[in-house]
């Protein structure tokens, strides 16, 4: 128990002086390295950083990328992992890109979770017990307990629902 609280204490130290001392932070938390810059392979900072090219390779695959050739930026993180800028023809293109009109964009609703109503949820979405009974019941679906997961689906306008 003593071991467990000294340990305790001091990763709390170190976190309240990460945070309050800004000088401390790259010394104990460390700091993101470019190992790609340009284009270019930074073999310097692999070395610094203990990284080998596999290792890259695979962080890169993670992200997507699977030739190192098509990253403009990598950023090898404070907690190991790389952001990744491809280069312009490698990136994805946007929606504006593709000239997609704008659509708002609205957070689903689940509504049963495990058979169990959720009743706030569906008040939130608008909605009452006798609805969603009946989108149910057009489904052939006549209780709650029979739902393992319903959700509403405002920006598409319909409900979604999983049975067991």
């Amino acid at each position: 128990l003593f071991a467990i609280l000294v340990w305790a204490i001091l990763i709390y130290s170190i976190e309240v002086l990460s945070q309050k001392v800004q000088n401390t932070r790259g010394f104990l938390e460390g700091r993101p390295s470019i190992v790609i810059n340009k284009g270019k392979i930074d073999y310097n900072a692999l070395k610094k950083n203990k990284l080998d090219l596999n290792q890259l390779q695979t962080l890169a695959r993670e992200k997507g990328c699977f030739s190192l050739n098509e990253i403009q930026y990598a950023i090898l993180e404070t907690d190991g992992s790389i952001s990744v800028l491809p280069k312009h023809k490698y990136g994805m293109p946007t929606k504006e890109d593709l000239n997609i009109p704008y659509k708002p964009v609205q957070l689903p609703v689940p509504v049963i979770l495990d058979g169990q109503l959720e009743k706030n949820n569906l008040h939130e979405a608008g909605f009452d017990e006798l609805w969603l009974q009946n989108q149910l019941s057009s489904q052939g679906i006549t209780q709650y307990q029979d739902v393992l997961y319903a959700e509403w689906r405002g920006d598409e306008g319909q409900l979604y629902i999983t049975t067991y």
